[in-house]
């Protein structure tokens, strides 16, 4: 996972927790079931980011992208006479693409991709191929687009287990004092853990509010005596 983000130079800022911890391991799992590893599908996001976001559009890419709906001409990127794609951060919904790829392609491509009567791995190739001639890029447009259903299962599986693992933890806290206490020890722990192996390396900003966290369990664990 820290292999993934270290690849998206960035990204990881904008990035939602639903998208890094319910989207990115299944993304991670299709890659690797391909012969790639972590590292590949930080690359490959970082690829379509740079693809879309940045506006990195040949010439010939200008006309069906605006045809599309997915940028508007008043939004090319001009030099004199010559375009160089489209100014970053025009594309539509990008709020949202940042936020959120894999949503994005549910609510802006994927209604696109079917408006064009495309369907299947040949439907979303020939859309990819619309889009972008970066071949990373085009893989990770293809990936999104027939993925969806496998995507959304995944989501599913998640919030189920979740919701059995809260249900069964709020049942035992409930009728066991010293379970309460036990999970707060467990669950801390787990937070340190987080916080030093991916969130502070990746949000140092966050460094400050981590530490008065920390100063403020201290404090409260101090107002309760030792258990006997």
């Amino acid at each position: 996972m820290m292999m993934a983000i270290k690849y998206l130079h960035g990204w990881q800022l904008t990035l939602s927790n639903d998208f890094l911890y319910k989207t990115m391991p299944a993304l991670i799992a299709e890659v690797k079931n391909k012969g790639g590893g972590a590292s590949t599908a930080g690359t490959g996001l970082n690829a379509l980011r740079a693809s879309l976001f940045s506006g990195q559009a040949p010439r010939r890419y200008v006309p069906w992208m605006i045809q599309m709906g997915l940028e508007k001409e008043s939004d090319i990127n001009r030099v004199g006479k010559e375009i160089y794609g489209f100014k970053p951060g025009t594309l539509k919904d990008y709020q949202l693409f940042l936020h959120n790829p894999a949503k994005w392609f549910q609510k802006v491509l994927i209604p696109i991709e079917h408006k064009m009567g495309l369907h299947g791995t040949v439907g979303a190739m020939k859309l990819a191929s619309m889009i972008t001639n970066n071949a990373v890029a085009q893989q990770w447009i293809e990936m999104f687009l027939e993925q969806q259903a496998k995507l959304d299962k995944y989501h599913s599986q998640y919030d189920q287990a979740k919701a059995v693992n809260k249900g069964s933890l709020h049942r035992t806290m409930k009728h066991d004092p010293l379970a309460r206490l036990s999970n707060a020890d467990i669950q801390f722990n787990k937070a340190l853990g987080i916080l030093g192996n991916e969130v502070l390396p990746q949000f140092t900003e966050q460094v400050k509010l981590a530490t008065d966290g920390v100063k403020w369990i201290t404090k409260e664990i101090t107002k309760y005596p030792p258990l006997a």
